[in-house]
């Protein structure tokens, strides 16, 4: 256990930010498409597939959405992703913040929505598998005072709004495994 630790920890602090960039993954196999058997996830031909991954966060006190202006973004973005299928991770998990991606109750924003496209495309690219985890509120000062003044009932509209979104910009990639 100690050995593991050690290695962990040896693992952590060897990826820098000032790391040459990952290569692209070589010869990516498309994504299979995968179903639930009992207690497993298995592929088309029946084998049993073992998701392993990453929650993906920009750093610990941003977050993703944070950082889409920056120049660096999709560079940083890719390489991230081409570092987690190197590791041998085939899912990763995506926050989406709720008040980056909705205007107002009945307004999505489509620039959010056109990164969280692109954002699948580099999954693809990748051959990772994503879990689009929506609905983030992870800062009480991010939530706009126009989601604060809904009643329970819009608040509910709204989110099938946003899912309903989610859905229509990406649902159709294989990348995508769960919502």
């Amino acid at each position: 256990m100690k050995q593991l630790l050690i290695f962990s920890l040896l693992l952590l602090f060897s990826c820098g930010k000032d790391d040459q960039p990952t290569p692209p993954p070589t010869n990516i196999d498309p994504l299979p498409s995968l179903e639930i058997q009992g207690n497993k996830f298995v592929d088309e031909s029946g084998k049993e597939i073992i998701l392993w991954g990453f929650n993906y966060d920009r750093s610990t006190e941003t977050l993703m959405e944070d950082h889409w202006g920056e120049d660096d973004f999709w560079d940083n973005f890719k390489d991230d992703f081409y570092e987690m299928k190197a590791f041998g991770a085939n899912v990763v998990r995506l926050h989406l913040q709720y008040n980056k991606y909705m205007d107002s109750p009945t307004d999505p924003n489509i620039e959010a929505f056109n990164n969280l496209s692109m954002m699948v495309e580099v999954a693809e690219e990748s051959g990772l598998y994503l879990d689009l985890t929506g609905l983030g509120s992870y800062r009480k000062t991010d939530a706009p005072q126009w989601y604060n003044d809904l009643s329970e009932e819009d608040r509910w509209n709204t989110q099938a709004l946003f899912w309903e979104e989610v859905a229509k910009t990406v649902g159709s990639s294989p990348s995508i495994l769960v919502y």
